[in-house]
């Protein structure tokens, strides 16, 4: 069995082999311990490999001039150490004892070649794919991925000076696919392989522990890859080096019948796709093959990769990318290919860096899986595709098998099980953050204040947002869209006044253009005045309810036959309408007699709305926000003050310190976490209600 191996830079040598699971998809053998033929993939399908290899050095230092122990650095806590009877010059540190007795193992290791990447990938019987996350090499270090081009096709049994030449001549330009030297280091009669980097163009953002830059990349035999791949591309919303996909060309199964049969140079290769015997193809598809390593890190802060500021944390930026990367697989869908997702997503982890909601209790990391892989994959079988495909999600570790979906293949559901009953809890998830990713609102109102709040809070949990205001506060839409998309999502401006039906109608389907499907509608825009009863007049009284009440109505209408009209509303993902009211809405103020009026309006409508859309799968609510420290507040505490004869801010700060359990004015965000909530896979038995937020001074 082979011996594990261990470095301050992390597991540079795969560990030992482990009994597969049987499956119908790769055909374990009597002993999987002892072979490492077990690992081949079936005869005739395509055999894909992933592997998180933490830093891909230390595999070709024979290509570098640099010494093996350059890649074994002393640990910054080691001490001196000294040998009974020792010297003072024979006084060492641990690390470095370590780290020389390391580089001496790993030394050999590569001399026998079974620690060399060529290693690797005969162990695996000359996989079409070996996917490679974490490479940890800068995008100007063209030595290093001229030396990893060379160690895929060297059996590691030509002395370095002969390496060294050959790796300028092929840097120079020399064809690897032509027979000459470099094909005669292919003495253990294996393929020919090419590698294509997605190299950092945000190192900052891309930075890992010990200040090593990540990245991915591929290692594609030549023969499948002349035949079949019609490109190897980058995406524009990854610039950290976290995702490669590979598109191939029409595959027909079986794929390579033979595994000892494979030719060694690219050019003994006949374009076409091969047959069965009978003359056919059994099954043909063309296949997106993506590999992302997703996110970190993930307490680290994001920053924006324009502006320089900071815009998060890196688990923010992974649930974006998540988001992208499902919309990348929908559109690659659309365009005919099969499918499938390799690599590492981050996704089960038991504790999420920084947001101590995601971690609430034990088994949280199950569930985060599950809804990943609700939201990512479908149930249905699709043209059998699963079983003419052998993935192993880390090459380093095991085989395992995969289950079909996602018109594709779900590389992650069976690590629990493809039934939800097998999984704990698997009808409940405890986190709105890991509930709503690709999901799209509206948020009226939101070039400010609460609005502004409610929006960034959404496109933080992972919903898309439409911006909406009057015309005079477009400038601040277009300020919070740069925020949102700085996050990752995707945001629009959509200039409506909510009291006309028409605009409101335009705004919502210029937010389905834009972002998709309408999943989420918060109706937030609203006015104020004060004045007391007797003054207001009938202007003044019908404009407070043109925008607080025909506007919210307006919103419901709206959104709710978009909903209907587009099918996504669900049992278990209904659609979103929420409104904003107002404790008003429960205890009228004095100078506000319209304000509230038309709150308690509010509150009706929601109720009548949820007990009519409830058939529809939609749910509505709205929240009731106290004293708020916003602009709107501040007008009301002017006004008063101006009336009373007091100074500004004087009677907000006497109002919240009498009537306010908690003790202060709450802010946006308060509201912003309620209504995230309320937006929220958390929320589906929710509906008709009114929720106040208030920190204490109503109690319903």
């Amino acid at each position: 069995m082979e011996k594990r191996f261990k470095s301050t830079s992390g597991r540079i040598s795969p560990p030992p082999l482990r009994r597969q699971k049987h499956s119908p998809i790769v055909a374990p053998t009597q002993d999987t311990q002892r072979s490492a033929g077990s690992f081949a993939s079936t005869p005739g399908t395509l055999s894909i490999f992933s592997w998180n290899v933490n830093g891909i050095a230390p595999f070709v230092q024979g290509y570098l001039q640099k010494p093996i122990s350059a890649f074994f650095k002393p640990s910054p806590a080691a001490g001196k150490k000294r040998r009974r009877g020792a010297t003072d010059d024979d006084v060492t540190t641990d690390s470095e004892d370590d780290g020389v007795k390391e580089a001496v193992e790993m030394g050999d290791l590569m001399k026998e070649g079974k620690a060399s990447l060529r290693a690797v990938l005969q162990r695996y019987r000359w996989p079409h794919i070996l996917f490679l996350q974490e490479v940890k090499i800068k995008a100007g270090d063209t030595k290093t991925m001229a030396a990893v081009k060379l160690a895929v096709n060297d059996a590691g049994e030509h002395t370095r000076s002969d390496r060294m030449r050959n790796a300028r001549g092929h840097v120079d330009g020399t064809d690897i696919g032509k027979k000459g030297p470099y094909a005669a280091w292919l003495e253990d009669g294996g393929p020919e392989y090419d590698v294509q980097f997605n190299l950092p163009a945000d190192p900052r953002n891309a930075k890992g522990f010990g200040g090593k830059v990540y990245g991915v990349a591929a290692i594609i035999r030549k023969d499948f890859m002349h035949r079949y791949v019609q490109s190897v591309r980058e995406v524009a919303w990854d610039r950290e080096g976290r995702v490669q996909i590979i598109e191939t060309g029409e595959l027909s199964f079986p794929l390579d019948p033979d595994p000892e049969a494979r030719p060694t140079s690219s050019d003994e290769i006949e374009p076409g796709n091969k047959t069965s015997e009978k003359g056919r193809s059994e099954f043909a598809a063309k296949f997106a093959i993506i590999n992302i390593y997703a996110v970190n890190g993930t307490s680290n802060r994001y920053y924006n990769t324009q502006t320089g500021v900071e815009v998060g944390t890196r688990h923010d930026r992974k649930l974006a990318v998540h988001t992208e990367l499902l919309r990348e697989a929908h559109a690659l869908q659309h365009k005919g290919f099969q499918v499938i997702i390799a690599g590492d997503l981050n996704v089960a982890r038991s504790e999420l860096d920084g947001y101590p909601n995601l971690r609430t209790w034990p088994h949280q990391h199950v569930l985060n899986r599950l809804d990943f892989n609700t939201k990512f994959f479908t149930k249905h079988p699709i043209n059998n595709i699963s079983s003419r495909v052998s993935y192993s999600k880390d090459a380093a570790t095991s085989t395992e098998e995969s289950i079909q979906g996602f018109d594709g293949i779900d590389t992650f559901r069976h690590v629990h099980g493809t039934e939800r009953s097998r999984l704990l809890m698997a009808c409940y998830s405890s986190t709105a953050r890991a509930s709503v990713e690709g999901r799209n609102a509206i948020v009226t109102g939101s070039s400010r204040g609460i609005g502004k709040a409610i929006a960034i809070r959404l496109a933080s949990d992972g919903y898309n947002v439409c911006i909406n205001d009057i015309p005079a506060n477009q400038k601040g839409c277009e300020e919070v869209v740069g925020e949102i998309q700085a996050l990752g999502r995707k945001a629009c401006v959509a200039v409506a006044d909510v009291s006309k039906r028409d605009e409101v109608k335009q705004m919502v389907q210029t937010s389905v253009d834009v972002l998709g499907p309408l999943d989420a509608m918060i109706a937030n825009a609203g006015i104020v005045q004060v004045k007391a009863v007797l003054d207001v007049t009938e202007a003044e009284f019908e404009h407070m309810f043109a925008v607080n009440v025909f506007g919210v109505n307006n919103c419901y209408m709206e959104a709710a036959k978009q909903m209907i009209a587009q099918g996504t509303c669900q049992p278990d993902r209904p659609g979103k309408i929420i409104g904003a009211a107002s404790i008003v809405a429960f205890k009228p103020f004095a100078l506000l007699p319209h304000y509230s009026a038309a709150k308690w309006a509010v509150r009706g409508l929601t109720q009548a709305y949820a007990m009519q859309l409830a058939e529809h799968n939609i749910t509505v609510n709205a929240y009731a926000p106290g004293i708020v420290g916003t602009a709107m507040w501040d007008q009301i505490d002017a006004q008063i003050a101006e009336k009373r004869g007091a100074r500004r801010g004087e009677i907000l700060k006497e109002f919240v310190r009498e009537h306010t359990a908690l003790g202060r004015a709450s802010v946006p965000e308060d509201v912003a976490k309620l209504v995230s909530f309320l937006a929220s896979s958390d929320s589906d038995f929710c509906t008709g209600q009114t929720q106040v937020v208030d920190g204490g001074i109503i109690f319903t």
